[in-house]
């Protein structure tokens, strides 16, 4: 009999395909993210944190989820414990834990769910909905359901109560039980088969990570690469039978960046607009590439910094003294045993001088530049210097130029491998920015490996040099295919 979990539950609901892929990957161990590892363990630790603010709880420590439901009886008899932890109920096919039991004087129960987020979601009430319907089907009365997010407003050194943030979502998740009863039977029906559920693709696939391996399989131009394309405009041109960019008919309304998209993808040709040249004249040399690195954690590690606070951690510069000709490269990783930000300013302004253009990819260094100037208000001249002069690669490409193989996205992991294809990021140890920022986190924290910070550290060094190597690339291919 097939165990069907939460998010099994819930991925099946939301498309069958996608609770098909879920069960099989499951079933064949497939090696979780460091994205999704990190994840599961803030999770855990800011669940381990509510369960001290709850009194007379008990833990089902017990990992086996038969043992542990047997277990979670024989606690419930117990009117001593007033709250349960982790509390395991089983119903048919059917799996769920309970993050908190509270036990009520009439004999019912109250259910908690326990989120690392600051923000309420949807979603949530969907995780609630589903513990509430197996545990009920149990025979367990639940009286009021609640949602505790981590507080925006949480501080080091404050009692620990003050972290999370309660909502009660009680009618929302009684209504979404019964739906969900609904369509239960269903679920174990799509689950139980062999072969694969086949969907039509719809809006909500654009963003789901097994598109790629489903319905949008060897698909590189569909019409979700659009630039900002709405459901709208979606379903208009599905109306239309149109699927690939291609086929988009030059009568369709579109954005001007929808329609240079559609063009080159058409002609398969590199479009440049007229404004290009210009754009790039921008860039005055001495020029400065800087890319950020930055973590966050949902338990802040540093006094005065709020939970889930991007934290600058690393930097690397390199500076051309014309175009494509590096002349030194600057880079700075902060130490795990105190808050650096500071010192990282200092070596920041060190690094990037006083004249020349410090040329960036996306808004994300001035923001973060911004927030160091409000962090360190003694540095705001210096810093708004660096700002005034920072030039958005990404904004000149974006308005300025399309090549097919960008496939709809101005990601630099989209114009590089376009424009530079023998700079490639596979192989290296640390290959995007999201491992980055979750490998640093656990080493802030205390969980990574000792025996490896030593050539993480170097690994972290390396990655972030590739970026701002990239850009100098990038710059200079794309100035000498304007000017050959």
């Amino acid at each position: 009999m097939i165990k069907i979990t939460k998010q099994l539950f819930l991925n099946t609901i939301s498309c069958s395909t996608l609770g098909w892929h879920t069960k099989k990957n499951k079933e064949q161990g497939e090696e979780l993210s460091i994205d999704a590892q990190f994840r599961i363990a803030e999770g855990n630790q800011i669940g381990e944190l509510a369960r001290k603010i709850f009194p007379n709880g008990k833990l089902i420590s017990e990992l086996r989820s038969e043992t542990a439901s047997l277990e979670t009886k024989e606690v419930m008899q117990n009117s001593d414990i007033k709250h349960i932890f982790e509390a395991t109920f089983i119903h048919e096919n059917f799996v769920t834990k309970a993050d908190v039991l509270r036990r009520n004087e009439n004999g019912t129960w109250d259910l908690i769910e326990v989120k690392s987020s600051v923000k309420d979601d949807k979603k949530f009430i969907d995780d609630i909905a589903y513990t509430t319907m197996i545990i009920e089907n149990c025979g367990v009365k639940i009286d009021k359901t609640f949602l505790y997010l981590v507080s925006k407003d949480f501080r080091l050194g404050m009692p620990l109560e003050k972290l999370f943030n309660p909502i009660e979502h009680t009618e929302e998740v009684k209504q979404k039980v019964q739906e969900f009863k609904a369509v239960a039977d269903s679920v174990v029906k799509v689950l139980e088969t062999e072969n694969k559920p086949l969907n039509p693709i719809e809006f909500k696939c654009k963003k789901c990570d097994f598109f790629a391996d489903c319905s949008g399989q060897e698909i590189k131009e569909h019409i979700f690469a659009l630039p900002r394309i709405s459901q709208k405009k979606y379903s208009e041109l599905q109306n239309l039978g149109v699927d690939l960019i291609k086929d988009v008919p030059d009568s369709y309304k579109l954005t001007e960046n929808q329609k240079i998209v559609r063009d080159s993808t058409k002609s398969n040709k590199v479009l440049i607009q007229s404004g290009l040249t210009q754009s790039l004249e921008q860039i005055t040399f001495p020029a400065y590439y800087l890319d950020f690195e930055t973590t966050k954690t949902a338990f802040p590690v540093f006094p005065e910094t709020a939970p889930h606070t991007q934290i600058l951690t690393q930097f690397s510069i390199h500076k051309c003294s014309s175009l494509g000709k590096v002349e030194n490269h600057f880079d700075y990783l902060v130490e795990t045993d105190k808050d650096y930000r500071e010192e990282l300013a200092k070596r920041l302004i060190q690094a990037l001088g006083g004249e020349g253009s410090i040329v960036v990819y996306t808004n994300f260094e001035k923001t973060q530049i911004n927030g160091l100037i409000k962090r360190f208000p003694h540095f705001t001249v210096e810093l708004e210097n660096i700002i005034s002069r920072l030039v958005d690669l990404e904004k000149i490409i974006e308005k300025g130029i399309y090549h097919p193989k960008f496939y709809g996205s101005f990601s630099i992991k989209k114009t590089l491998p376009a424009f530079v294809p023998e700079m490639t990021y596979e192989g290296m140890a640390i290959g995007n920015g999201l491992d980055a920022m979750c490998i640093f986190a656990k080493m802030l924290q205390g969980t990574f490996p000792v025996d490896k910070i030593e050539q993480t550290r170097k690994d972290l060094l390396v990655y972030c040099k590739q970026d701002t190597l990239a850009m100098v690339k990038l710059h200079e291919a794309i100035y000498n295919l304007v000017n050959p």
